[in-house]
């Protein structure tokens, strides 16, 4: 229940004092407040620490400290960055952005485009990033949990689901229920429109392992069918975060590939360059998948946590 209440005193009474701080000050107190989340949620801390030693090998004990600190400083700042989703002037000072001319280059084909990324860094912020730069973009995503409890803590929990369901409907963005997936995604690419679609997130249940760090990946290979089929480029999205709390959108070149797995395949060694670099941007992703696989639910991340 603290946790909720937290949360709803930062989405009213503070939303409209943290609209005119800068990035760097939001920057400098959720680096306060993450030494004191670390000290709340230390069951949490070592299931990163344990995802972040089985993926990175021979990772020291003092940079492990320290990308798991940054990973908690960074999960309040992307709570603070998602209370303005539905602001254009907000969003936009937040971003800045690379390979924009890669997007425009392959939309130039008129087959749409399709945007694929892993849950690392402020994910969500792409969305309404390129929607208020004017591209037609639509989310492929799990159908969310509507409404709440009405007591305890799914009470709270409601407020904030429905304060966050708000926000995101008034976004500059369409959405596509994955598990609902029908002809409006081929529409969206026939329209030639851009389509963002999360390799790592775990709606599908035709997963196979693909290696990565010497781990086995469980992914699915719908997105690369579907781009095979239709004749839409495959652009890998990264969002990174520099020190000083400023988001680097980066758009990188189309993927060419011949078969589904050759196309994962590609996009995972692009993404490993950018996890090893920046691995504090995936930790609590990790984490929380790493949570949810504990707790019974089917098809977890890495094949190691279905034992």
């Amino acid at each position: 229940m603290l946790k909720y209440i937290a949360l709803l005193f930062i989405w009213y009474p503070l939303r409209s004092v943290i609209y005119f701080m800068p990035s760097c000050v939001i920057a400098f107190g959720s680096s306060l407040a993450a030494r004191l989340a670390l000290r709340l949620s230390a069951r949490r801390a070592t299931v990163m620490r344990e995802e972040l030693k089985a993926l990175i090998s021979g990772l020291p004990e003092d940079l492990c400290r320290e990308t798991i600190e940054k990973a908690f400083k960074f999960l309040i700042m992307e709570e603070a960055e998602r209370l303005f989703f539905d602001k254009e002037k907000k969003v936009l000072s937040l971003v800045e952005f690379k390979g924009l001319d890669n997007l425009d280059s392959a939309l130039k084909d008129g087959k749409g485009a399709i945007l694929s990324l892993m849950h690392f860094g402020n994910h969500l912020l792409v969305i309404p990033a390129l929607g208020y730069k004017g591209y037609p973009i639509y989310q492929l995503a799990e159908q969310g949990v509507s409404g709440g409890s009405t007591r305890g803590e799914g009470f709270l929990q409601g407020i904030l689901v429905r304060k966050r369901r708000k926000i995101a409907e008034a976004m500059p963005a369409g959405m596509i229920h994955a598990n609902k997936m029908s002809k409006k995604v081929y529409t969206v690419l026939k329209e030639n429109k851009v389509l963002l679609a999360a390799i790592d997130g775990r709606v599908a249940k035709n997963t196979k392992g693909f290696g990565f760090l010497g781990r086995q990946m469980l992914l699915s290979n719908g997105i690369f069918k579907l781009a095979l089929s239709t004749g839409a480029p495959v652009l890998p999205i990264f969002m990174v975060r520099n020190e000083e709390g400023r988001n680097l959108l980066v758009i990188e070149e189309r993927l060419e590939f011949k078969t589904p797995d050759e196309g994962i395949e590609k996009y995972l060694k692009i993404f490993e360059r950018y996890l090893l670099k920046f691995p504090h941007h995936y930790a609590a992703n990790m984490m929380f998948e790493h949570i949810r696989s504990k707790r019974g639910v089917d098809n977890p991340l890495f094949s190691d946590l279905a034992k």
